[in-house]
């Protein structure tokens, strides 16, 4: 599958000291190559908040999801692409209504990240987890 990689951290000291974007670079691409994904780009926003949803390098990843370039969304930590449960579930809802899917790196996120309106005790799980 085609994923696009998006990665996140919000402050000034992170970016400065490199703190975050590469380790979640690493975890990213390291996550393609075991699951057999083709990663056909990895955006960072680099010092934006993620309690907001209209961010420069996420607005990219939903043009290539729209688009059909990419079919999946991957990011390190289900923190990185919202820090806003609100936020977090629409970012999602977007992402499953084109008909990707969504990933997290970290393995007890990954599991809750499909879309099972038959099961919302997934739904219950994914945002406990989030907080």
């Amino acid at each position: 599958m085609r994923v696009v990689g998006y990665v996140r951290v919000s402050t000034d000291r992170q970016v400065d000291a490199g703190a975050g974007l590469d380790v979640q670079r690493r975890a990213v691409r390291a996550w393609c190559r075991a699951k057999g994904h083709r990663l056909v780009d990895l955006v960072a926003d680099a010092g934006v908040s993620g309690t907001l949803a209209d961010r420069p390098a996420l607005a990219e990843a939903r043009v290539l999801l729209r688009e059909g370039k990419a079919q999946g969304l991957v990011v390190h930590r289900l923190d990185r692409l919202a820090r806003d449960l609100v936020v977090q579930e629409q970012l999602l809802a977007e992402v499953w209504r084109m008909g990707a899917t969504a990933s997290s790196t970290a393995a007890g996120e990954d599991a809750y990240l499909s879309d099972d309106p038959g099961d919302p005790s997934r739904r219950l799980i994914r945002q406990v987890l989030a907080r």
